[in-house]
């Protein structure tokens, strides 16, 4: 069982459930959490999630999707996280 994976993957629910700030997300990550290719691929779509809006920013519907592929990331961390 990878609790790494577990913990992330509540810790970013918590994120976008607004239970947490993003800095409270980045210090409650383990140390070494990182190394896993999974963890690594949710905190590298967290950090460079788009903002909607602004004159040449990426559509809403562009950042819907992009949110989706977080969720869909999270998801696949809790599914693994028993393999």
């Amino acid at each position: 069982m990878n609790t790494n994976r577990n913990i992330v993957a509540e810790l970013a629910n918590s994120l976008y459930n607004e239970k947490i700030s993003y800095l409270e997300f980045i210090s409650s990550i383990p140390p070494g959490a990182e190394k896993d290719r999974e963890i690594f691929g949710l905190l590298d779509l967290i950090e460079h999630e788009p903002q909607s809006g602004g004159l040449f920013g990426p559509s809403e519907f562009d950042c819907k999707q992009y949110m989706n592929v977080i969720l869909q990331t999270i998801n696949k961390l809790r599914d693994k996280n028993g393999a």
